[in-house]
């Protein structure tokens, strides 16, 4: 029999049947997409909230820190107004210490006068001259301790600033040679506390001042190195406080940082500062030989072109040296007059003795703790670093160094060089 069509306007049963299952299908879809955006929704809202509470978080801190910088501000505010209630105090201390050391001063100038007076009347002249002439006594109007060394000064201010006339610098120019100002030089008379000795090492001519009083070992020796000692060819007075130094001569403040700047230069060459009419090198290397005195450092060949040009500004000038002596007898000496010049010299590295080498390497370390010892022997012996020597030469003599030394008030009374 015949199967009966469907109605006019109705789907066959296997449409609809297909339609429904795509439905299911897409009912499926709908609800494992709601599913996932639930879990993103829940996920999205953890993130918020740890978020959230990192930010409370850091809104803590930073309140905390806004208090305690509040704190420390008070704090400030308060030494501020404890330092400025005390500095009339300090002042008017500063100026009562002034006022003792000053009649201090005077009482000791009064009683070596009464003391010499009466040796003069006591002893035959000639003996009285030869006593007042032994020893010299000096007293700082102030004591600070120079920063790693134990140098007594008077100044309070403590400066590390890098010279800019000093060799080790980078820019080297001409020495102006203005006078320095010698106003009041000698009439403002301090003493200082130490005990200054004037010492004569040897002659002035260059040949006589072969190294005569060094030790019995290296007198017959061509090539050695003083550290402690001061060169062949001077005739020293010391020490002598820096802060002594700055006030007799007049020192102005950049030329004062530049020298104090000295100690804290690293590197291996010569630590000086030459203007005017004077030069300071601080701790010293120095090269005797059986003929001349020298200066001497090690660098690269730009450095030692750049000392060579400075030693051509350079005339004559009153030479202080700062000694690498680690005892109460550290402080700067007065060498004399000398010439400083820069001297080609053949590298002396293998000819010195062992001893000497040892502690050069010992002296160059404490100015470099960095330092390879053995790369900077393998660098030497290669000509990596070149050695630099300024030959110091004594133009002066002892009367001339007297007088220096009398009118900047360096050496009170009319002491002699023994």
């Amino acid at each position: 029999m015949p199967v009966a069509d469907a109605p006019a306007g109705e789907l066959p049963v296997s449409e609809l049947q297909a339609l429904q299952g795509e439905l299911a299908g897409l009912m499926t879809g709908m609800r494992k997409l709601q599913l996932q955006l639930r879990q993103a929704t829940q996920a999205a809202d953890e993130r918020t909230s740890l978020l959230q509470a990192k930010i409370e978080e850091l809104e803590a801190q930073n309140l905390s820190r806004a208090l305690e910088i509040r704190q420390l501000e008070q704090e400030n505010e308060g030494l501020h107004r404890v330092v400025e209630a005390k500095a009339p105090e300090l002042a008017r201390v500063i100026r009562e210490r002034n006022d003792a050391l000053k009649e201090l001063s005077n009482a000791h100038k009064f009683i070596e006068d009464l003391l010499s007076h009466q040796e003069a009347e006591e002893a035959p002249p000639d003996v009285a001259t030869r006593r007042a002439s032994k020893q010299i006594t000096l007293a700082p109007a102030k004591k600070l301790q120079h920063p790693q060394r134990e140098v007594p000064v008077e100044s309070d201010d403590e400066s590390t600033i890098r010279p800019a006339r000093s060799v080790a610098s980078v820019s080297i120019g001409p020495v102006t040679h203005a006078p320095l100002t010698r106003t009041n030089a000698v009439n403002n008379q301090r003493t200082v506390t130490r005990t200054s000795s004037v010492e004569t090492n040897v002659s002035t001519s260059s040949v006589a001042d072969s190294p005569k009083n060094r030790k019995t070992g290296k007198k017959r020796l061509h090539w050695y190195l003083e550290f402690e000692k001061c060169p062949a060819t001077s005739v020293s007075h010391g020490p002598i406080p820096f802060a002594l130094l700055a006030d007799r001569l007049v020192l102005d403040d950049d030329m004062i940082r530049s020298i104090w700047s000295l100690e804290f230069e690293s590197g291996y060459d010569i630590r000086v500062h030459a203007e005017a009419d004077t030069a300071f090198v601080y701790r010293p290397v120095i090269l005797e030989s059986l003929s001349a005195t020298y200066l001497i450092g090690w660098g690269d060949a730009a450095m030692v072109r750049k000392v060579q040009e400075w030693s051509n500004g350079i005339g004559e000038v009153n030479l202080f040296s700062y000694p690498a002596k680690e005892d109460s007898e550290s402080g700067w000496f007065y060498l004399g007059k000398h010439k400083l010049t820069y001297t080609p010299v053949k590298s002396i590295w293998s000819k010195l003795p062992e001893e000497d080498t040892e502690k050069l390497l010992a002296e160059l370390k404490d100015r470099n703790p960095d330092m390879d010892a053995s790369r900077f022997r393998r660098d030497v012996m290669e000509g990596k670093l070149v050695q630099c020597c300024i030959q110091l030469e004594n133009v002066g003599n002892k009367v001339e160094s007297l007088e220096f030394l009398k009118e900047y008030g360096l050496l009170p009374g009319d002491g002699r060089l023994a």
